[in-house]
């Protein structure tokens, strides 16, 4: 084992860097942790990916009902960035449930490495766009990934009928969006709480 302070080996045992004084066993632990962390983060991910896809196919349907013509209809580009970009806007407005604030910085920056691969800049592109309005504003942060949405799918700049019809099939994605961090975290009793709520939403909305 060695120290990650100094670089120099340190004893299995050592509570301290014989070199640096660094606390050997606070690194064990802070390396445990990162190491969870990226599992679960992976967990995430797999999770959102599912329902970004079945949210981009249900919102294709809606504009397609709508009226609107379907110009784009591959989960690519645009579509996928402010997918995830407001994925990522609404897992971190959630995290506290699961990570103490003074950490949950270092979680978000995992997750969001882990959400974007080589596409950094593109998804923080739109995350900030949703971050804009504020906590307070969330319903302006949704208009505008719908819109975002709906410009991807149709082609066209100003698409106010596509992103209302976007709009409409929010409630149960943001619903899954959900379960899916907290399946990812083991949390049987949020998931199913949610759930159950997801279940009365479809049910009223058939």
């Amino acid at each position: 084992m060695f120290c990650s302070q100094c670089g120099k080996e340190a004893q299995e045992e050592a509570k301290f860097c014989s070199h640096c004084g660094v606390p050997v066993a606070f690194e064990l632990n802070h390396d445990a942790e990162m190491s969870s962390w990226t599992v679960t983060s992976q967990v995430i991910v797999k999770n959102l990916s599912k329902v970004r896809k079945a949210w981009f196919e249900q919102a294709m349907r809606m504009i397609q009902a709508s009226g609107e013509k379907i110009i784009n209809d591959r989960l690519e580009g645009l579509a996928d960035y402010a997918l995830k970009g407001y994925q990522y806007f609404m897992v971190i407005g959630i995290l506290h449930r699961y990570i103490p604030s003074e950490k949950g910085k270092n979680f978000s920056d995992i997750l969001f490495t882990t959400i974007c691969g080589s596409e950094m800049d593109e998804v923080l592109k739109y995350f900030s766009r949703y971050m804009e309005p504020g906590e307070d504003e969330g319903g302006q942060s949704l208009m505008r990934f719908c819109n975002d949405l709906a410009r991807h799918i149709t082609g066209n700049e100003h698409p106010l009928e596509a992103g209302l019809a976007v709009g409409e099939i929010a409630p149960p994605f943001i619903l899954m969006t959900e379960i899916s961090v907290a399946d990812a975290f083991g949390d049987k009793e949020g998931v199913a709480k949610v759930q159950q709520g997801l279940d009365d939403l479809l049910a009223k909305n058939k």
